[in-house]
């Protein structure tokens, strides 16, 4: 009948004014060490990571709480600076490093929110990117424009989403505005700005000090793009990207100009990180920056195909228009995966099917992902050739292949990113290796039964193909 929250509170010599990272982790993981039973239900992921940090064996009540104390981080709290209580907890829980990731709740007014030194290294960054401003701006605002046209930031935000492991991800499209949000499970974190050098070389950069600098990333190569220039594609709609993921809450002011935000935005959900773009270029007008986004908003037909976690893209517009992108789970068969892709565009609902073979290919110790994507009919009874595909790089390029199906590999881009650079050694040898790969699909296609004449008009077998 012990309470755990009670005990560790009330344990001798623990101090008044500090409190625990996670008190659900620390309960779970207290009737853990007392019972040691192996088959607790936990209530969280973020328990069950944070249980795995902690000695799981001890002879005694007192011998559990002392290991705890020495293994969890202690924070000084100081009065909430919405409501002024001293009612907090601090929640923790480890990054992909190891490191505790920490923020401040309050339990009074359930606001989450900075702990004074992440504040302070915000507004340090802050003058650091004021100082820079005039030197980054004049050697990047040409590049940045080269690679953000006919709304390809919305790529770069799925692309992002996608690395930060979301499964879903919506669009609400408004005459002056556009929100983005996604529920992925990577949330936003922060470096000391002395030490970003250093920090991008050990790829432990801060995501913040990432889309306040030109050319960081936080990415490892394999991943599909980088941060940094990615996300800075935004500005060909927007002067002043809004970001918020609590307790980190703050706008982009010049490119690369942290501002803080005290509040937090009315249309975001719970554990969702939400970027809204205001239209407020004077060089482009929000009706017109309204019709080209939704246009691109239409044309996502394949875009969740190549990406690894993403299965489900919504978006609405004015004037109740809306759609749907749905992936469902792919289903193995002779080395290949089959795919389902739905699209509902104002309730308008079509299907396709595509069957994919992959590749690993490494490069300077870099694992890659090659594949081919066949049509398949939805009855999975034919490969069909109802059109010729451009080349893809995770999503669509204009990069004319004549092929009748897909090939999706890392190549390198032309800067606005729609076509594959010519001359290029790294591009050759990817193109020599989806060859392989579409070679190396024969016989696992001829196993499953479909190579008949319709998967051979697929095949550029003639000269003009």
């Amino acid at each position: 009948d012990l309470n755990v929250f009670d005990a560790y509170h009330r344990h001798e010599g623990y101090p008044a004014n500090l409190c625990p990272a996670d008190p659900e982790a620390i309960a779970n993981a207290m009737y853990k060490l007392l019972t040691n039973d192996e088959l607790l239900l936990i209530s969280s992921t973020k328990s069950l990571e944070f249980i795995e940090k902690i000695p799981s064996q001890t002879d005694s009540f007192n011998e559990g709480i002392n290991k705890l104390m020495q293994t969890l981080p202690l924070f000084e709290v100081d009065a909430c600076p919405i409501c002024e209580s001293m009612d907090q907890e601090v929640e923790g829980t480890f990054n992909e490093e190891g490191e505790i990731y920490v923020i401040l709740k309050c339990n009074q007014c359930g606001i989450s929110y900075l702990k004074p030194d992440q504040r302070m290294s915000i507004n340090e960054m802050k003058e650091a990117e004021e100082n820079n401003h005039n030197y980054v701006v004049e050697n990047s605002v040409e590049e940045i424009e080269k690679r953000v046209k006919n709304a390809h930031f919305i790529y770069e935000l799925l692309q992002n989403a996608d690395d930060a492991k979301a499964t879903m991800a919506r669009f609400i499209l408004g005459n002056h505005g556009l929100i983005f949000a996604h529920d992925g499970t990577t949330h936003f974190s922060i470096s000391d700005s002395k030490t970003e050098e250093e920090d991008k070389k050990n790829g432990r950069l801060g995501h913040i000090n990432s889309i306040t600098s030109i050319g960081n990333t936080t990415k490892f190569e394999s991943q599909i793009g980088k941060f940094g220039i990615g996300f800075k594609a935004v500005f060909e709609y927007t002067n002043t990207p809004h970001v918020y993921d609590p307790p980190y809450m703050f706008k982009i002011e010049r490119f690369i100009v942290p501002n803080l935000l005290e509040n937090d935005h009315t249309e975001r959900i719970e554990d969702e990180t939400l970027f809204y773009l205001p239209f407020d270029l004077a060089k482009k007008k929000p009706e017109i920056a309204y019709q080209e986004i939704n246009k691109r908003l239409q044309e996502l037909d394949h875009t969740l195909l190549f990406l690894r976690n993403l299965e489900k893209i919504e978006w609405e517009g004015e004037q109740e228009s809306s759609g749907t992108y749905l992936k469902l789970p792919s289903e193995l068969e002779n080395e290949g995966r089959v795919i389902s892709l739905s699209k509902g565009i104002n309730n308008q609902w079509s299907e396709q099917k595509f069957l994919i073979f992959d590749k690993k290919i490494t490069d300077n110790e870099q694992i890659h992902v090659i594949n081919v994507a066949y049509n398949l009919t939805l009855d999975e009874e034919q490969i069909v050739s109802p059109r010729k595909f451009p080349a893809y790089c995770f999503f669509t390029t204009r990069e004319h292949t004549e092929l009748k199906f897909i090939v999706n590999a890392p190549f390198l881009l032309t800067d606005n990113r729609e076509g594959v650079k010519e001359g290029q050694e790294w591009n050759s040898f990817l193109i020599k290796e989806a060859a392989a790969l579409v070679a190396e699909s024969l016989p696992k296609i001829k196993m499953m039964g479909l190579l008949d004449v319709d998967f051979l008009n697929v095949l550029p077998l003639s000269i003009d193909d």
